[in-house]
């Protein structure tokens, strides 16, 4: 009966403490590894070809990656600290006491955290104007954890998206360009600069 009673309590419980341990990791991930930890200006390159003005601009990999890992184990190490808790719930949960929960005896319920964290990379491209392009790179963090507790189980996943770059390139405006739809399909002078 007591245990029948106690459940629903244990089972809120044991979801707050999963979401919060999944939450602290991907935050301390963010924080430690990204912010402070990781030098991120190398992630962009940018190659000049003097003979014909051209420049081409690319994302290091190998950086990313570094950055990718390190974010990762960083979210791990944190979940693995945080392999065990004691809640303490009011006694009066297993008597069906609600209005003195906060008055009297609380039992202590030992919650046991396992979890995993996965992460990948994105890489988007936008043509934002003529000749104009947004390039981004975004480093996606998830962490599944599983609150184990003598009566419930309860599974968290908490996911963050970090912006690791954001480039815009512009390359030059032509003399002339095709004005598309509504200009009937010639080619108009550009605009004066």
């Amino acid at each position: 009966m007591a245990e029948w009673k106690l459940r629903p309590a244990i089972a809120a419980a044991a979801q707050g403490v999963a979401v919060r341990a999944a939450t602290e990791a991907l935050n301390a991930a963010v924080t430690e590894a990204l912010v402070t930890g990781t030098d991120m200006s190398h992630v962009l390159v940018i190659d000049d070809r003097d003979a014909e003005g051209i420049r081409v601009a690319h994302f290091d990999f190998t950086q990313v990656a570094r950055a990718q890992a390190a974010a990762t184990q960083r979210a791990e190490a944190h979940l693995r600290d945080l392999s065990a808790q004691t809640l303490r719930l009011p006694a009066a949960h297993a008597v069906g006491g609600v209005l003195l929960t906060n008055l009297g005896v609380t039992l202590p319920v030992r919650v046991n955290m396992m979890g995993a964290v996965h992460s990948s990379v994105a890489a988007e491209v936008r043509s934002v104007g003529v000749n104009q392009t947004v390039h981004t790179l975004h480093l996606d963090l998830t962490a599944d954890v599983q609150a184990v507790t003598p009566l419930v189980m309860a599974p968290a996943h908490v996911r963050t998206r970090v912006l690791l770059a954001y480039v815009v390139l512009n390359g030059e405006v032509p003399g002339t360009y095709f004005g598309g739809p509504g200009v009937g399909g010639v080619a108009v002078p550009a605009p004066a600069r």
